[in-house]
């Protein structure tokens, strides 16, 4: 298990690049898949640290767990019984 000082300071090191790219980069550099992943992560290592609630975090722009309910249940509608055969 991590510290909570190991997360900061990844936190701390990606909220700097983030914002580095935001305030300087292109559009393309913005839209880049690294740069958009970094942001999701350093959502996550928000919530882990408490700074976003669980409630919040679980609709969206964060996660959107209605909308994964709908495909879990899209799929189970699909499938024999809600599981797929393997």
């Amino acid at each position: 298990m991590r510290t909570e000082k190991e997360i900061e300071e990844l936190r701390n090191e990606l909220s700097r690049m983030i914002d580095y790219v935001a305030d300087f980069g292109s559009e393309k550099d913005i839209e880049n898949e690294d740069v958009d992943f970094a942001h999701d992560v350093l959502d996550v290592i928000d919530w882990v640290l408490g700074e976003i609630e669980t409630e919040d975090f679980k609709v969206e722009p964060y996660l959107n767990m209605a909308g994964l309910e709908e495909i879990v249940s899209s799929i189970g509608d699909k499938t024999e019984g809600g599981r797929e055969e393997d």
